[in-house]
């Protein structure tokens, strides 16, 4: 979710995309996670189950 409207003016969309895809992934049986530099970058990672 986005804090505030800034980065919604700044970038586009509507802050909903990472709340989706956490619930897609945790919709497989997996989980998302983040860790975050403030000001300079996040690093986002999950797995996926294959399917044998």
């Amino acid at each position: 979710h986005q804090l505030d409207g800034s980065s919604t003016r700044k970038y586009g969309g509507t802050g909903l995309g990472l709340a989706l895809v956490k619930k897609i992934i945790e919709a497989h049986g997996s989980m998302i996670s983040v860790e975050s530099i403030p000001g300079k970058s996040s690093t986002f990672e999950f797995m996926l189950r294959t399917v044998e």
